[in-house]
């Protein structure tokens, strides 16, 4: 899964940074809702998403099916708005929220991931930091949302939470 921005290219799980981020030679680009434009031929300067706030942010959540019955792949990019001067840290923590036989049940992604897979979900970047993952989902359990929460543990950079309906699309 790749965005069809040619500048905003990076591996699964990549720290971004200004020149990471802004690869091409376009003199103005869009990245993920935010306006970049050059500053020189060697520095990229990134200003504010339209609503002016910072933080840090959700930029992309997105499910695709697997390959298997119940596989889905997760894909979640965190970003820094605004303020770049400082690397921001903490983990990630994702609860599928729907119901089995008839109950409202949820699963914390950690119960869903394969069993050698790393369990923590630790982020820290400066600019924007992109992840993959991979998880199976119970027989019987019928999926509706999704809650993220980014816990910050930098200092003056709030943690944030958000809730996503539950939407596929083919992998």
């Amino acid at each position: 899964i790749g965005s069809a921005d040619p500048c905003t290219r990076a591996a699964p799980g990549r720290r971004g940074s200004a020149s990471g981020i802004a690869r091409c030679g376009w003199r103005s680009v869009r990245w993920c809702g935010w306006r970049c434009g050059v500053a020189s031929a060697t520095s990229w300067s990134c200003v504010s998403p339209a609503d002016g706030r910072s933080g840090l942010r959700v930029q992309d959540f997105r499910l695709t099916r697997g390959s298997e019955e119940r596989e889905f792949k997760l894909r979640l990019v965190l970003v820094q708005a605004m303020q770049h001067d400082r690397r921001v840290s903490g983990d990630v923590a994702l609860t599928i929220e729907g119901s089995e036989n008839g109950e409202a049940t949820s699963y914390a992604l950690t119960e869903l991931l394969p069993p050698d897979v790393d369990k923590a979900w630790p982020f820290s970047f400066r600019y924007f930091q992109d992840f993959d993952r991979l998880f199976v989902l119970p027989d019987g359990f019928t999926p509706e949302r999704v809650h993220v929460e980014v816990r910050s543990r930098t200092r003056s950079i709030s943690s944030i939470e958000e809730s996503f309906a539950w939407a596929t699309s083919q992998g």
